[in-house]
């Protein structure tokens, strides 16, 4: 496959835009598009892992090959919506292991409208909001789930071992899926995600661990009335003043001011706290401040505000805070490994692949075995069939990535800034702007590139 990659001022205020332009006769993708604003650009991590989401778009995660490969229908929520989702074998197989639904039919997509088929699809943002195809790109780990879609598309190999570890939605159950946010009690039942909107003054740590935030946002389902509006609220990752300014909270990029008691830079990483005594707090109560992370071995050392070294930090277990001009005791949580190490500060994988193992003819075997443990249903009965013949080349109108603006169907936003009670749009949280699934008009670009702005970026080999 072919890549043409840009960089320059896009026609909408978002970060990267991605479409496939040309696919084979079997609709594999031959030729992709990507370009980039490089205004949006400047975090390492979170840039690297923008960029690898437009990529998978180009590559095919589109509303049109999935329809087109007959892994997609509409199927009841259980929280009294229609949605689409994805119900290919490995999809289903690998989201009901990582939810611990055995009974789940797929994966939901965001919610979409009439101009679905023109839009490139996120999934659901509460089901999977910190994956690398939700709506908003938060961490971004690229999982399994997203990996079950290229292997359910037939195009490519897929090394089941690269997959990233999630912890938003993990082992929690059907109810997760199928409940509305207040009916399962989300701010009790999985605090690691949710939180209690009537503490909205308390300083946490977001579910991804990137930002330290307060409960000022949440994610909601728009469609339907009032009362069947599902509404989760969740830690914000911006800061937003009276006068309307906007300021990063993230633990790469914040400021004392925003984020008292952390230690800010790269390599650092949101950490729960428990009463701890921040100097110069302004009388707000901290529950999470960024800490730099060492991952070593399988082990977690961390380095807090004031400290001169790394302390080993196990999993479960809490650091006794040591007294210093900016920190007057308290404990620090210790995160799990996978958490906090699976990510590097550049934003690459930290993920151990088995190319070693199969230099020595074990990697196949390992990744049967991983295959083995979770076996896709039996019956896939009620997926509908592939076109049966499908075109030479992929309409542009349909390839245009959704990543184009405008409105989320399912937006984070922050509290107040869109009454319940109205079906107006809600605007989505500053840094979630253009990352979530409106629908953009066709790209002039993807009929013509401007001549001299794009460059031939890499090849790759399709199964």
């Amino acid at each position: 496959m072919v890549i043409y990659a840009a960089a320059g001022p896009l026609s909408y205020d978002i970060p990267v835009w991605a479409a496939t332009c040309a696919t084979l006769t079997d609709l594999r993708p031959s030729v992709g598009i990507m370009e980039f604003n490089p205004v949006y650009l400047t975090a390492s991590a979170w840039s690297v892992r923008v960029a690898a989401r437009g990529l998978a778009h180009a590559l095919g995660f589109s509303y049109e090959a999935m329809n087109q490969k007959g892994i997609v229908k509409s199927e009841p929520t259980g929280r009294g919506v229609q949605r689409k989702m994805v119900v290919g074998e490995n999809v289903r197989a690998r989201a009901s292991a990582h939810f611990n639904c055995p009974s789940l039919n797929g994966m939901e997509l965001e919610n979409d409208d009439a101009s679905a088929q023109r839009k490139m699809p996120h999934w659901e943002e509460r089901s999977a909001r910190d994956e690398l195809m939700a709506p908003i790109v938060g961490a971004g780990y690229y999982t399994a789930l997203t990996m079950a879609v290229f292997a359910d598309l037939g195009y490519y190999h897929v090394n089941w071992s690269m997959a990233e570890p999630m912890a938003w939605g993990s082992n929690t159950g059907c109810d997760f899926l199928t409940k509305k946010c207040k009916d399962m009690k989300a701010a009790i039942n999985y605090s690691h995600m949710f939180c209690d909107e009537k503490d909205n003054t308390t300083l946490r740590c977001s579910s991804d661990r990137l930002h330290v935030g307060t409960c000022t946002a949440y994610v909601v389902d728009l469609q339907g009335s009032v009362s069947e509006k599902d509404v989760c609220h969740v830690i914000s990752t911006r800061f937003y003043s009276a006068s309307s300014q906007k300021s990063s909270n993230a633990c790469v990029e914040g400021s004392k001011q925003t984020l008292p008691g952390s230690l800010i830079g790269s390599g650092s990483w949101c950490l729960d706290a428990e009463a701890l005594q921040v100097e110069n707090s302004g009388g707000k109560k901290i529950e999470g401040v960024c800490a730099e992370v060492h991952c070593e071995g399988g082990a977690v050392k961390v380095k807090y505000l004031g400290a001169n070294e790394f302390v080993l930090c196990p999993e479960g277990s809490v650091i006794e805070v040591v007294s210093n001009d900016h920190l007057q005791g308290g404990k620090l949580k210790c995160p799990k490994y996978t958490e906090v190490c699976t990510i590097a500060a550049n934003g690459s994988s930290l993920v151990i692949p088995s190319v070693l193992q199969d230099v020595e003819g074990k990697g196949e075997d390992e990744q049967k075995r991983q295959e083995e443990e979770v076996q896709p249903p039996e019956s896939l009965s009620d997926v509908s069939p592939p076109a049966e013949s499908p075109p030479a080349e992929s309409p542009l109108g349909a390839a245009v990535d959704a990543d184009g603006g405008g409105v989320p169907s399912t937006p984070e936003v922050e509290a107040g800034a869109v009454g319940l009670d109205t079906e107006a749009a809600a605007e989505p949280e500053e840094g979630a702007k253009g990352l979530d699934g409106a629908v953009a008009p066709a790209h002039p670009a993807a009929a013509s590139p401007p001549s001299g702005r794009y460059l031939f970026l890499d090849r790759a080999t399709a199964a």
